[in-house]
């Protein structure tokens, strides 16, 4: 496909204090001018604004940014896609698309290739805590054998767990 793609994008990110959240945001955003193949026109950010009604997310804040971009052709536009991560994205320029069939295999193929790779790292994630949990089981029940020990005056030790704190609360 020949010519520039405009872009309207909007980037989104989460966390603690709100301060963090807008400078962190901005700093994202200003990454964009590293790359080779997509520029950065225009760019507008909201005020950190806390999460509400989500459970667990008491003091997160979230704030977004309203960026216009151009790249260089649609192949620049999905790794933007992939590496930034928007929320949403609009594009506005040019009104049609026509990908010729080198461009639009090297779009399918990295496409595949992202899905592997994030599934490789989903995969290993799951593995390791997988092994985390398995070994504090471990750690957990050798605690309590230490712990059945020291009862028996085996070993000069006491282990507290907090069952036992859930148990002196009833009585």
């Amino acid at each position: 496909m020949n010519g520039k793609i405009k872009a309207a994008v909007i980037i989104e990110i989460a966390g603690r204090p709100a301060e963090h959240v807008s400078e962190s945001l901005k700093a994202h955003v200003k990454t964009i001018n590293d790359l080779k193949n997509v520029k950065l026109i225009k760019e507008k950010f909201s005020e950190p604004k806390e999460i509400e009604n989500v459970p667990d997310a008491k003091g997160v804040y979230t704030c977004f940014a309203d960026i216009e971009i151009e790249a260089e052709n649609f192949l620049s536009l999905m790794d933007f896609v992939f590496d930034f991560m928007p929320s949403s994205i609009e594009i506005f320029e040019p009104y049609e698309l026509n990908l010729e069939l080198p461009e639009a295999t090297m779009i399918l193929n990295r496409l595949a290739g992202r899905m592997h790779r994030y599934d490789e790292i989903a995969k290993i994630s799951s593995m390791k805590a997988e092994q985390a949990e398995n070994r504090l089981k471990e750690i957990y029940k050798r605690a309590k054998e230490l712990d059945e020990k020291g009862k028996k005056g085996q070993i000069p030790m006491k282990i507290s767990f907090g069952e036992e704190k859930e148990e002196k609360k009833k009585d």
